[in-house]
């Protein structure tokens, strides 16, 4: 036909792309009417001529309707085109389902005689890309963005699925939006070199809306450098969004390698509605502000590749938060990942007041939620100030919600739950131990409302081994596993919690049978009341009677107490009109009751004879325990020594290893003398000032002495039979004054000359087990480990002070560990052949005991866990010190695993020695 067509009006919505109305997602499939200005144009005498303009600017007619391809263009067999008309017209666009989605009854509101075009956003083929999946489309992107970036159109629409190989950075305030996941970038070919970043965002306000990232990793990288970056939302960016993005790092028949789905810094950034699979992590984030809503997390390890886990996987978490600030988590889905669903930690950092909420996590294969502190807490590395509400958490390999080391949490409303479908799930990789619905090992943590749901195949339904732990009963707890709480009175804060145990004849019971007995008990907070009811038959005796055992008050230490009998009936004629019976607590023993007869002002110790064949005896007793010091003689694990061994991450990574509690009586900066005293191996004088220890308060103690008390020990002390606590302040050079604080006020005490000191046997520091200041006096019969000549001015003191040690121990279960060299001692110079010699002569003194396996000791084991790929480890390894990728500065093993580290620090010491006690089969 001739062309004598004046092509004025280009069938365009106004929008350009067509899109559904209620939502920005492509009117794929759909149908597009041309007709009549202010007509339907779905009737066919209302419709008027539609033309694709081909690219010699021929045109040719096509029938109606126009059918709209997946990514929300027009298209003519299959192929986008240009549609144009001559005349203004009206428009009706339909969806796949023959809904109407726009009307539009006068495109243009008059007659052109130009064509007028306003351009609402940028494309890559504008710039020449081919969107054809084989040729590079890298350089039209980034040309789009750079026009993006400096031009008004701030809008990128990616209709097609486009091949890469490059990095993108993301300009302020720049959206790129897609027509769903058959729409985004390719990135073929894996990276040659590590931590590639496909969209990188240093930038404010910018968007990723409805697309696909699809990454081959070449199953490269690492968890410390991981082969590709989804996203990077760098620490510089502020308020971006992404949202509705699907992140596919193992596309095809690709290797699973390390990558990252998104990794999110900076502040006020949000994460909305993204598809996240096949990645090591999902998303990580640590900054301020951030929501993250609404994703799915799943890199398949649990359903497509399960086996044994090991760091060097490439599956971890699903959504990971280090140092993270007022974050809302919530609405996600993570399963099947090789760790935890979702993960907020410590790792050297500090997070706080961050909310997870209303999330779903199922069938991870570490725990579900897991919120945990690596390492000693700190100012600098913590977690506090959690809300954890309204999550379900269901068959996870070990626990469903984990909190751990975690201060001030709030634990409400959840759903923890395993189920029958347990074994079915994990197969061979079933565990028989640690599986529990709810784990809360932290400080000052509210747990309240949730609903616990376990099998009896499970080992628990929840733990409470904290400190402080406020748990009422509003939590339903289901008939399957038991619960474990650790010392539940004294390090608690159990709020109407009830149980039960059952009495039984102590001390002073000649002569009687206890037909039956029960006690039932409720706790609030570090309160406990007992409703007792004995039943008892006797054939005379005498003495007391004592009653117990009253779990769980064993071994703690009581601040009041009241006992009421309440009913008493079948006594004999021995209890004379007038007798009362009266019930009390030991003092040295709260576990055990005493029930005495008063008859007048006497005390009569004949309660045995007074019983009958049918004697009843109800109680109800009250006590209040004291959550401060307790007398303790569980064996365990006691630490004696300086920094090394006072690092919380040490004492519990060797206790937990080996299922003993760990009782640390270590302090950074101690000496060898210093540790001697604390353990009980010697005994030094002191004499107060003025020859008295006032009614209260401090006073100092002579004499001052070198190289025993460093600068800023402490200790607590009995002196002349007054309890107090002391504090050394160094006066120059290795010299230090003692200063004595009594505990509490009394009289006055004279002491004329020196008095030996005893250092009382209460723990210094805290560990998972054991609260500080615990009382332990059977230390000496514990596993004992000792490090303690770092800090010595005197090195060959240092061996006399160990011996010491070891000959005031009450069995020969003890370690001997070796020091280790500061980073300038290295190999040649006079301190690494100090450490060297004193190392070879503790192994010769005590080679049963030192610290070896194998013809290795701890200090070579710690040198072989460095990393062979960083360079500085290489080159610390043959200085002959110790690796710097395992040392948080020029002596200390890190508390947690660092850049440029296989493992952390402190954990491979702590494996270790565990293995080294194993070995010895003391444990």
């Amino acid at each position: 036909m001739a062309d004598t067509i004046i092509p004025n009006v280009v069938v365009s919505m106004p929008s350009q792309l067509f899109t559904l109305a209620r939502s920005f997602k492509a009117a794929s499939n759909g149908r597009i009417y041309i007709g009549k200005i202010d007509t339907d144009p779905t009737i066919p005498e209302n419709q008027i001529q539609v033309y694709i303009e081909n690219e010699d600017g021929t045109h040719v007619s096509v029938p109606q309707p126009i059918v709209i391809n997946s990514g929300g263009f027009p298209v003519y067999s299959g192929q986008i085109a240009k549609f144009v008309t001559v005349q203004g017209h009206s428009m009706a666009v339909y969806d796949a389902f023959g809904v109407q989605q726009f009307y539009f009854p006068n495109v243009l509101k008059y007659d052109p005689d130009q064509l007028k075009r306003q351009i609402s956003f940028l494309t890559p083929e504008m710039y020449g890309a081919a969107g054809n999946g084989i040729t590079d489309d890298s350089l039209p992107i980034m040309k789009a963005l750079q026009v993006a970036a400096s031009g008004d159109v701030k809008t990128i629409f990616l209709g097609r699925k486009y091949k890469i190989s490059s990095s993108f950075d993301i300009p302020d305030g720049v959206t790129i939006r897609g027509g769903g996941p058959e729409t985004g970038v390719y990135l073929e070919t894996a990276p040659a070199e590590p931590m590639h970043i496909i969209f990188n965002m240093a930038c404010v306000g910018s968007r990723l809306e409805n697309f696909g990232v699809y990454f081959n990793t070449g199953g490269q990288g690492s968890i410390s450098a991981v082969q590709v970056y989804g996203v990077f939302l760098q620490a510089n960016s502020k308020d971006c969004t992404i949202n509705g993005l699907t992140i596919n790092g193992k596309p095809g028949d690709t290797v699973m390698g390390f990558s990252n789905g998104i990794r999110c810094t900076g502040a006020g950034n949000k994460i909305l509605f993204c598809d996240i699979q096949y990645c090591s992590m999902g998303i990580t984030h640590r900054g301020e502000d951030f929501l993250i809503d609404n994703n799915y997390c799943n890199n398949h390890f649990v359903d497509e590749f399960l086996q044994d886990w090991y760091p060097t996987s490439p599956f971890w978490d699903g959504i990971t938060g280090e140092g993270s600030v007022r974050c809302t988590i919530s609405n996600n889905t993570c399963e099947c990942n090789g760790q935890s669903g979702i993960y907020l930690g410590g790792n050297g950092s500090y997070s706080h007041s961050n909310k997870y909420l209303n999330n779903t996590v199922r069938h991870n294969f570490n725990r579900g939620i897991d919120i945990g502190v690596s390492g000693t807490p700190s100012e600098t590395n913590d977690v506090n100030g959690i809300q954890a509400s309204g999550n379900f958490s269901q068959d996870n390999h070990t626990v469903d919600l984990w909190i751990y080391a975690s201060s001030d949490a709030v634990i409400v409303n959840n759903v923890c739950k395993k189920t029958s479908e347990y074994e079915t799930i994990f197969g061979a990789y079933s565990l028989k131990e640690n599986r529990q619905a709810l784990a809360a090992a932290g400080f000052n943590c509210n747990i309240l409302g949730n609903r616990l749901y376990t099998t009896k195949n499970d080992n628990l339904s929840y733990s409470a081994s904290g400190t402080n732990t406020i748990f009422d009963d509003t939590n339903f707890i289901n008939d399957g596993a038991s619960g474990y709480i650790r010392e539940v009175l004294f390090a608690q804060k159990f709020k109407n919690y009830k149980g039960v145990t059952t009495p039984v004849l102590r001390a002073g019971s000649n002569n009687v049978t206890l037909i039956s007995s029960s006690a039932a008990y409720t706790i609030n907070d570090n309160s406990i009341i007992y409703e007792i009811d004995l039943h008892l038959t006797a054939n005379g005796g005498n003495g007391n009677l004592y009653v117990g055992t009253f779990t769980p008050l064993n071994g703690l230490l009581l601040e009041k107490q009241s006992v009421e009998v309440t009913y008493v009936s079948g006594m004999n004629n021995n209890f004379l009109p007038g007798s009362e019976l009266f019930a009390y607590f030991l003092a040295d023993d709260p576990a055990q009751l005493c029930i005495a007869r008063r008859y007048g002002s006497d005390i009569i110790s004949d309660i045995p004879a007074c019983i009958g064949t049918g004697t009843r005896i109800r109680l109800i007793a009250k006590a209040t325990v004291n959550t401060t010091t307790k007398t303790n003689d569980a064996t365990g694990i006691s630490l004696f020594g300086h920094s090394f061994l006072s690092e919380q991450g040490f004492a519990n990574g060797v206790s937990e290893s080996l299922g003993l509690r760990a009782f640390n009586y270590a302090r950074g900066g101690a000496n060898s003398t210093e540790t001697a005293l604390v353990f009980g191996a010697y005994k030094n004088s002191y004499m107060p000032a003025g020859g008295v220890i006032p009614a209260s308060g401090a006073v100092e103690l002579s004499p001052q002495e070198d190289a025993v008390w460093n600068g800023g020990a402490w200790a607590y002390v009995t002196l002349a039979g007054v309890q107090g606590i002391i504090n050394a302040t160094n006066v120059g050079g290795n010299t230090s004054k003692i200063t004595f604080t009594r505990s509490s006020p009394g009289e006055a005490v004279s002491v004329s000359s020196a008095v030996p000191m005893t250092v009382l046997s209460w723990v210094r520091q805290n560990s998972w087990s054991t609260k500080y200041l615990t009382d332990h006096p059977t230390f000496k019969n514990d596993i004992v480990i000792i490090q303690c000549m770092r800090n010595n001015a005197s090195w060959g003191k240092g061996i006399s002070d160990v011996t010491a040690i070891v000959n005031s121990l009450g069995t020969g279960k003890f370690v001997i560990l070796p020091e280790f060299p500061y980073s300038y001692e290295t190999t040649g110079t006079a301190g690494a052949t100090t450490v060297t010699n004193y190392n070879a002569q503790l192994k010769a003194a005590w080679p049963n005991n030192y610290c070896e396996i194998g013809g290795v000791d701890l200090l070579q084991n710690f040198k072989n866990h460095h990393n062979p790929g960083y360079a500085q480890d290489v080159t610390d390894i043959g200085n002959g010190i110790t690796p710097s990728s395992l040392r948080y500065d020029n002596l200390h093993p890190s508390r947690y695993r660092q850049a440029n580290a296989l493992w952390s620090g402190v954990q491979v010491n702590a494996d270790f020695v565990a293995r080294f006690i194993k070995s010895k089969g003391w444990a």
